[in-house]
């Protein structure tokens, strides 16, 4: 096993986690506020296998909320088609509106052809489900009917519309944001108002998910901190809180203060993006490693629990920190409640020109560390079967076809 700095900060380990895991983790929006439908550019893999006899039940689960209120049916990096617009719109009129009909429509004649499928982590990483594999009983009612409409409401809200945060990584903007009073607050106040009074209105027990945040960090936020510490979980018991963090502000005080929603915790999902602590202040600038890994320890324990249902580690590959890739698996070795650690490719959300990105796209195969990149792929650690590859997956396939004997 590892040894510990005596701040409590993880040195380096030896050899990897081999848990076996039989629940794959959810994809989420990661952290990418300030652009609505960039110009991803995160891969160079075309899909090129019929998705006709694949199924996504996302159109008719998700509400994705985001900047300015836009609402979609996903990710907006992954499936860039707005369905409506809050609080013009209700969240009733925006879920089945002739737009999110079209997004259906184009999942059920098999053409995705609303979606990015090079980027989208599901379709790049082939973990879509065969249709004729489905047995879940709404969504088998959805393929044999031919459904358009939803028939139930969302059951899972991306809350994505603050992009307050405490910290400014360079891969998701180019600035700190902090939204606390003002007409752009008190508008981030209406467009919760919709959800709220959709989702919460009144006391219930069907199941319904939050994820907070895809644009910033829970905590960081005024507006979802508010969310938060206001909800009595035992209202809506069968509710699920996920939170999307850079787990800095994930302290014991904050904590206490969402105590009201403590038996509603689903996963908790946390970025981290370094291994060690000079890269970590080039990628998560403003960040505190050692109240990160502090912070880590709590979430663990809360897993062992059983309050936290998931831990997931988030892990966006560039150049700056693809080398340490390895040294992220051996990290948390010793924090053995991570159930997933995502890996996946650094986009563009508007934050670098053109030749700044492909300085930081190590994928690109004519960035001159592409090599040593696909090197690092085939590394032994990075056989841990704790790693969900996502869109990092076609790269991590051509590495190890490239040797066929791992490297020792």
């Amino acid at each position: 096993m590892a040894a510990d700095t005596a701040d409590g900060v993880p040195s380096g380990v030896n050899g990897v986690a081999e848990r076996v895991l039989q629940l794959k983790p959810r994809v989420v929006r990661q952290h990418r506020p300030f652009a609505y439908a960039p110009d991803l550019a995160n891969s160079e893999v075309p899909v090129d296998r019929s998705l006709s006899d694949r199924f996504c039940a996302t159109p008719w689960e998700t509400l994705d909320v985001r900047f300015r209120g836009v609402v979609g049916a996903c990710c907006p990096g992954y499936l860039p088609k707005p369905i409506g617009k809050l609080p013009e719109d209700t969240v009733e009129s925006a879920w089945n509106s002739e737009a999110a009909q079209e997004i259906r429509a184009s999942i059920l004649d098999g053409s995705f052809r609303h979606c990015r499928a090079a980027v989208c982590p599901l379709i790049a990483g082939d973990s879509l489900p065969k249709r004729d594999e489905i047995t879940d009983p709404y969504q088998r009612d959805i393929i044999d009917r031919g459904l358009v409409r939803a028939e139930r409401p969302p059951r899972f809200y991306n809350l994505s519309y603050d992009e307050s945060c405490n910290l400014s990584c360079p891969s998701c903007r180019t600035r700190q944001v902090s939204v606390t009073s003002g007409p752009e607050y008190e508008q981030l106040g209406k467009i919760q108002s919709r959800i709220v009074d959709a989702a919460l209105a009144h006391p219930h027990d069907e199941p319904v998910e939050f994820n907070v945040t895809g644009s910033g960090d829970p905590f960081g936020s005024r507006i979802f901190r508010e969310f938060l510490t206001s909800v009595d979980g035992r209202s809506w018991p069968s509710a699920r809180f996920h939170f999307q963090t850079n787990g800095v502000l994930f302290t014991r005080r904050y904590w206490q203060r969402i105590a009201g929603i403590r038996n509603n915790i689903g996963r908790v999902f946390v970025s981290i993006d370094a291994a060690t602590p000079e890269t970590y202040a080039l990628t998560r600038r403003g960040g505190h490693w050692g109240q990160l890994w502090e912070n880590m320890r709590l979430i663990d324990d809360l897993r062992r629990e059983g309050i936290v249902r998931r831990f997931q580690v988030f892990y966006v590959v560039q150049t700056a920190n693809y080398r340490e890739m390895p040294g992220l698996i051996h990290l948390l070795e010793q924090f053995p409640a991570v159930d997933w650690v995502n890996f996946s490719l650094i986009s563009n959300w508007a934050t670098f020109s053109d030749e700044e990105f492909r300085t930081h796209a190590i994928w690109r195969s004519d960035h001159p560390q592409f090599d040593d990149f696909l090197r690092v792929l085939r590394d032994p650690a990075l056989a841990s079967k704790r790693i969900f590859w996502g869109n990092v997956l076609p790269y991590r396939e051509r590495a190890l076809a490239s040797a066929p004997s791992i490297e020792a």
